[in-house]
């Protein structure tokens, strides 16, 4: 106490100083309107700043939940067109754009299709042999040779499961060989991938007489139990055919940014395994 007064008096004319002008400003503000209306002015500027700033913290905060949202919205989406095609179906005659023609043995495999939400959460790249880890497992509802697509394209094929993770062999691992067709026709040849440029794939096989032309849309052929047939693939960038060849070489770019992937939906086909097991009796 005895500092404090000894402070109060070696500072008493400051002190008064400061009570004055404080009440000399009370008595401006109020009974001026003009000081009054800019003071109330500049402080509505000063809050709003500071309003959008703290808006703006946020939003980002809750950037991640609202991530986790979207991509389960999107899930249930996605089973719901899949289900009002499966409807749709029986009722399509001599339509050329039928993700699955009469002569496709897997036709009806699409039926029992959901989608099951995830996150990347670790990129191995650089590789021949690239993989991806996701933040879902087997307790999930995530089995080996599921197929991966995100809100681009085809990503890849689970192959290796944990309770709580999983991997996913994407399509820039050279083991990684998806079966394709062009969109406007029947013709079908398997994409691989020169382990190069995480950009292309090459869509081998296709013969001569194919009608190929850049911009050509790449699709899912229907052909893998583990994806549905149309799901888009990617885009040819290039087709060159040498006198000499029986076949072209074709260059893909991929629908999918591998370099830049965060969420994805893995294919939960219900009835792949009944299939796998009566095809490998």
């Amino acid at each position: 106490m005895r500092n404090l007064l000894q402070f109060i008096i070696k500072y008493s004319n400051f002190l008064l100083f400061g009570l004055l002008e404080i009440a000399a400003l009370v008595l401006l503000f109020t009974f001026s309107s003009y000081p009054r209306s800019a003071y109330v002015s500049s402080a509505n500027l000063v809050s709003g700043e500071l309003y959008k700033a703290s808006d703006a913290v946020t939003s980002y905060m809750h950037l991640g939940a609202e991530n986790v949202a979207l991509i389960e919205e999107n899930a249930r989406l996605l089973a719901r067109i899949q289900e009002l095609e499966n409807q749709l179906e029986p009722y399509v005659e001599n339509d050329s754009s039928r993700l699955y023609p009469d002569c496709n043995p897997y036709r009806y495999a699409h039926k029992a299709m959901r989608y099951i939400p995830a996150k990347v959460i670790n990129i191995e790249s650089g590789k021949r042999h690239n993989c991806f880890t996701l933040n879902k497992g087997r307790r999930d509802g995530i089995e080996e040779d599921m197929g991966v697509v995100d809100q681009h394209g085809v990503v890849g094929l689970i192959c290796a499961v944990s309770e709580r993770f999983s991997l996913v062999m994407p399509l820039i691992n050279d083991q990684m060989q998806l079966s394709c067709r062009f969109k406007n026709d029947e013709t079908y040849g398997p994409l691989v991938w020169n382990g190069v440029d995480p950009r292309y794939g090459q869509l081998i096989n296709i013969a001569r007489h194919a009608n190929v032309h850049v911009g050509d849309t790449i699709i899912t052929s229907g052909l893998t139990p583990a994806f549905p047939g149309g799901l888009m693939v990617g885009m040819v960038d290039e087709a060159v055919l040498k006198d000499s060849d029986a076949y072209y070489r074709i260059r893909v770019r991929y629908a999918t940014d591998f370099r830049s992937i965060g969420y994805v939906q893995v294919v939960a086909n219900d009835a792949m395994r009944e299939q796998n097991n009566l095809e490998n009796r």
